[in-house]
């Protein structure tokens, strides 16, 4: 198992996971961060959004009921979710994008042999139509609003990422390799907007009012959600998925 902490703050993170994995009984086997802190937006208020993935006992795989698949919660300025190895392999399965979003995360706390064999058959069940889709959700929110009245300066910047993640992706076939807002290269006035809106973030500025961002954020929003429709969805083969996680339980100990 690797595990990294290179800074008094991911120690400290480290001693957290130790004390989710004894009050739930479980292993954690990857961990990352995820939120304004990887995006470049985050300000002293912040909190540290943490993701994990988790194994349980090998006797709980072997029970009727099937509880305790995601943990979540608060503690001190570390908002956190955990989601078991069944839920992750499940969830990748049917192509779902969310835990390819945390193995894409620039600040990795935890790698593990098993988050690699995870890592590699990630290729295998990736849809386009879905990365569409769950992009394209960060800006559900910012497209219903009016042009007319101040927004959180979160709402704009993490739609504005997604958004530019997206026509670079159109453009190149592959997303950015890191999503922070000074790591994005584009020439977009979006992409010049978003940054204003977040430094004056930063100044402390955080309900912001930008009629040209919230125009040119609906108008492509649109645009990518109808290529998003004429998408063809993939029916994908769950065998591998399932091998994956009978191979991962039998191999646990107890």
């Amino acid at each position: 198992m690797k595990i990294f902490y290179a800074d008094f703050r991911k120690l400290k993170i480290l001693e957290f996971f130790k004390k989710i994995e004894k009050k739930e009984n479980i292993k954690i086997i990857y961990a990352c961060e995820t939120g304004s802190r990887i995006y470049g937006y985050n300000i002293p208020e912040s909190d540290y959004d943490i993701r994990f993935i988790y194994i349980k006992n090998k006797k709980e795989y072997f029970k009727f009921s099937d509880e305790h698949s995601v943990i979540k919660g608060n503690e001190g300025k570390f908002e956190y979710k955990g989601m078991d190895i069944k839920k992750v392999l499940e969830n990748i399965s049917k192509s779902k994008i969310e835990i390819e979003t945390w193995f894409r995360s620039p600040k990795i706390y935890i790698e593990t042999e098993i988050s690699e064999k995870i890592k590699k058959l990630l290729p295998e069940y990736f849809s386009e139509k879905e990365l569409y889709f769950h992009y394209l959700g960060y800006n559900e929110k910012l497209s219903r609003m009016s042009e007319e009245e101040p927004l959180k300066a979160k709402d704009y910047i993490i739609s504005g990422i997604k958004v530019l993640a997206l026509e670079i992706y159109e453009k190149t076939g592959k997303l950015p390799e890191n999503e922070h807002i000074e790591k994005i290269e584009s020439n977009s006035i979006l992409y010049k907007y978003i940054k204003e809106i977040a430094k004056k973030r930063m100044a402390g500025n955080e309900m912001q009012l930008n009629k040209e961002a919230v125009k040119l954020l609906k108008e492509k929003h649109e645009k990518l959600k109808q290529k998003a429709f004429q998408m063809k969805s993939n029916v994908k083969n769950l065998e591998n998925a399932e091998k994956l996680f009978m191979e991962i339980v039998m191999e646990l100990q107890k």
